[in-house]
């Protein structure tokens, strides 16, 4: 998502551990170099003494090595799946890292000022995929009522603009996440479907 604060980081921390507790070997790849969310997260757990069931890497450096490193990473841990966390203001990182990804999910809460940046992260995705084909996917977060009200219109407004909405939500879970950054929680609760369902639509693409 080309924009901060929707809900990279905590995403990715998050589909990471539930690839990795459905028994795929994972690797992480923070590119943001001005927050390096992915990074602290991970070095705040292993301080903690807590056991993050995947592999973090950091790649910081020219957009265009960015291909090489994911394949160089993903084969030195033997990694069945990789999960790229790219800032929201660095487009050429965004755009590298869609030509290496199979699937792009862009966190987006149900407010405007989150909705009306998603036709601008679709055309990135889109220049990219002339490149090498990329499924596109909005996963809608910090729901208050999941399905119903703001959700909802969310939804419709995305969908109207063209864009594919994953059917599982996110709740506003904004407190409890920001007290488990850091820290290897053992219920992911929806982000544990969000994989099945991103499973699903790998298998069916």
């Amino acid at each position: 998502m080309l924009k901060g604060g929707p809900g990279k980081t905590t995403s990715a921390w998050y589909l990471a551990l539930a690839m990795s507790r459905r028994g795929e070997k994972v690797v992480a790849i923070d590119t943001d170099s001005l927050s390096q969310g992915l990074s602290d997260w991970h070095q705040l757990a292993i301080s903690a003494g807590l056991t993050v069931p995947f592999a973090v890497r950091q790649w910081f450096g020219e957009p265009r090595g960015l291909a090489a490193f994911v394949a160089m990473s993903a084969a030195e841990v033997g990694a069945t799946r990789v999960v790229i966390d790219t800032g929201g203001e660095q487009a050429d990182m965004f755009g590298a890292a869609c030509v290496v990804a199979q699937q792009l999910i862009a966190p987006v809460g149900p407010m405007l000022g989150e909705i009306r940046r998603v036709p601008a992260t679709m055309e990135a995705a889109a220049r990219a995929d002339a490149i090498a084909p990329i499924d596109c996917a909005v996963l809608l977060t910090r729901v208050s009522q999941p399905g119903r009200g703001a959700a909802k219109d969310a939804r419709e407004a995305l969908e109207q603009a063209g864009a594919f909405v994953l059917a599982t939500e996110i709740g506003d879970r904004r407190t409890e996440f920001a007290s488990a950054w850091g820290t290897v929680p053992a219920d992911l609760s929806e982000y544990g479907r969000l994989v099945e369902e991103l499973e699903t639509e790998r298998q069916a693409a």
